[in-house]
């Protein structure tokens, strides 16, 4: 098959134009069709270069005896590719602007500036999707801050992605390719004396080719390849990092997975909860093997990506909608619930001593102080939980001339919990578990010792140096109110003040025009 023949297939089988492949050949188009037509032939750096585009061997592409099957091969768009084209177009961005007059670097700075401004406008249109979604959410009684995130994340990506792909896109057709094309004819007469030259050579004698490699005349060229090496290192290492969450994530939303099933057969059905986690598996695997792809540089089968991508989108939609639905028809109710678990109450009693304190920590405990003026020399404490649930006792110690009596509170766990909160389920309800570890306080005693034990308390926190601390806090920023405040009105009067000078001023004018 003729070279000419060839350089057809392996640019159509790649899927390039005459014009793509001629621009990173850095040539003119119609160099490319005199090529392919066979009425002229390549230099030397450009069947290299060719070799190198296409992954062949220069037996392979001018041996007229290979044929075409032979030398077939698929395009494969890897993350090194990727990164060669995004090296190719900062090396032409770098002639471009090297090449350019004062006027046109301007002018193409200017044009940048502008397309970057109104691509940022079209962020207004996703906050206003972004903001439409998270007030649906906002509703939704439990379980809504982890759907805002996924949204949150998802329109986000969305937008930086179409950001990057149109700005490229319009950069290098309105910017680079236009440059190009402005000087396509000086660059296009010498192309076709090279070639005839070339031509000639090529019928009078016998070429032997070896292969070789390609060696860039541009420096510039070289330092941005050298970058481009560097850049596709590192981010290959921060990939291999991000690797880690993503797994750990997979794991975690299978598991959570097979317990909504699991609970399924135990009469619990939310089946958005599920359409949606299928949705996050399949988006998870997405994201895996495209991590997976671009470290070992090999071509996932972007087909199927944007199948499956398709599909957990829409996934994702059924499953919030149907979540939206299943959780408004689910109660929320602001209390323990009911169980069988044993409510105990256990009661102490101590005697009243002039230096004695109750509680002096930061506990939040509901603690209820009942009036009893019989007990005058004694003080009565009782204490009510779930025995399973939580572990409480009082200790006594002395500290600061004061003797301490303060709780302990300590939560154990229970499978009662589990099965109350599955029970709950099915009746579309749900509790605040919280309220069953609440630790209530009931504490008796006359009204004298109340008021000598918030004393004692009051003197007792002074000693501490934490409460010294808040109380210092709270000292400095009332007078930084007052400092704001006062800064204020000294505002407010010098703006008065240069009122008045003005007006006095027009004064004096006004009376040294009369006086003339």
């Amino acid at each position: 098959m003729k070279f000419s023949e060839k350089l057809q297939n392996l640019r159509k089988e790649n899927k390039l134009s005459q014009e793509q492949l001629a621009d990173k050949l850095d040539v003119s188009r119609q160099s490319v069709s005199k090529w392919e037509s066979g009425q002229t032939y390549p230099e030397m750096d450009k069947l290299l270069t060719l070799c190198k585009l296409f992954n062949i061997t220069l037996d392979d592409l001018t041996n007229d005896e290979v044929a075409y099957k032979e030398v077939k091969t698929k395009n494969k768009k890897t993350f090194n590719s990727l990164i060669d084209d995004v090296v190719y177009i900062i090396d032409k961005t770098y002639s471009m602007f090297k090449n350019m007059t004062t006027k046109e670097r301007n002018k193409c700075i200017s044009e940048l500036i502008i397309l970057f401004i109104v691509l940022l406008l079209f962020r207004l249109p996703f906050e206003y999707i972004l903001s439409l979604g998270n007030n649906i959410l906002y509703y939704l009684p439990t379980g809504n801050y982890v759907l805002e995130s996924m949204w949150t994340f998802l329109i986000n990506i969305v937008y930086l992605i179409l950001f990057l792909f149109t700005f490229i896109y319009i950069y290098k057709t309105y910017f680079l390719d236009k440059y190009k094309e402005s000087k396509i004819p000086n660059d296009e007469k010498k192309e076709e004396s090279n070639e005839t030259i070339n031509e000639k050579q090529k019928n009078n004698t016998k070429i032997i080719y070896k292969e070789t490699k390609i060696k860039e005349n541009s420096i510039g060229t070289t330092l941005f390849e050298i970058l481009g090496k560097i850049i596709s290192i590192g981010f290959k290492v921060f990939l291999i990092f991000v690797c880690f969450p993503l797994i750990i994530s997979f794991i975690a939303l299978i598991i959570v997975l097979f317990i909504l099933l699991a609970l399924v057969f135990k009469g619990v059905l939310y089946i958005g909860l599920i359409i949606g986690l299928i949705a996050g598996i399949i988006t998870n695997c997405i994201l895996l093997k495209l991590v997976i792809a671009f470290i070992f540089d090999y071509k996932p089968s972007f087909k199927i990506i944007f199948t499956c991508f398709i599909i957990s989108i829409s996934l994702l939609g059924v499953g919030t909608g149907l979540s939206i639905i299943e959780f408004a028809n689910t109660e929320y109710i602001d209390k323990a619930p009911d169980t069988d678990l044993e409510y105990i109450t256990k009661n102490y009693e101590y005697n009243m001593e002039e230096n004695l304190v109750i509680n002096p920590s930061y506990h939040y405990y509901n603690i209820n102080y009942t009036i009893d003026n019989t007990l005058t020399d004694t003080i009565k404490i009782e204490i009510s939980y779930y025995k399973k649930l939580s572990y409480v006792e009082l200790s006594e110690y002395n500290r600061n001339d004061y003797k301490i009596i303060e709780l302990w509170h300590d939560n154990k766990y229970s499978k009662e919990i589990i099965k109350s909160f599955i029970n709950n389920l099915k009746n579309k309800e749900i509790y605040n578990y919280d309220k069953l570890y609440d630790c209530n306080i009931k504490l008796i005693t006359s009204e004298n010792n109340l008021k000598k034990l918030k004393e004692n308390k009051n003197n007792y926190n002074k000693t501490s140096n934490y409460y010294e601390i808040d109380e210092l806090n709270q000292a400095n920023n009332e007078l930084q109110n007052e400092i704001d405040g006062l800064n204020e009105k000294i505002y407010e009067l010098t703006e008065e003040n240069q009122i008045l000078k003005d007006k006095i001023q027009t004064y004096k004018d006004n009376l040294e025009s009369l006086i003339d």
